[in-house]
């Protein structure tokens, strides 16, 4: 069976250093659902590439917040944190999850 996968993309908010804001992300899940598109999951690089910036804690908290409020899986690429960013600095994403 093939599945057809269409990318929905989402605002990177330069002013809070490429963060994502929840709002931004349920505009952009309406409008899919406008078009017919049903998302399923959300995909996100953390930390970003090639800027190699980092969600923020809270950031991070209302993403996966979202994700359960909307019933979306949450995929999120972190290999390079564990190469680039010094561990006291970086807050991963399985930390938003456990808490």
């Amino acid at each position: 069976m093939v599945h057809i996968v269409t990318g929905v993309p989402y605002y990177l908010d330069e002013a809070t250093w490429w963060g994502v804001e929840v709002f931004e992300l349920k505009k952009q899940l309406e409008t899919a659902r406008q078009k017919g598109i049903t998302v399923r999951a959300l995909f996100f690089i953390n930390p970003g590439n090639p800027n190699a910036q980092v969600l923020t804690e809270e950031n991070q908290r209302d993403i996966v917040e979202f994700c359960k409020k909307e019933g979306r899986v949450l995929l999120v690429d972190e290999i390079n944190n564990v190469t680039r960013i010094p561990p006291d600095f970086y807050w991963n994403f399985s930390k938003s999850m456990i808490k």
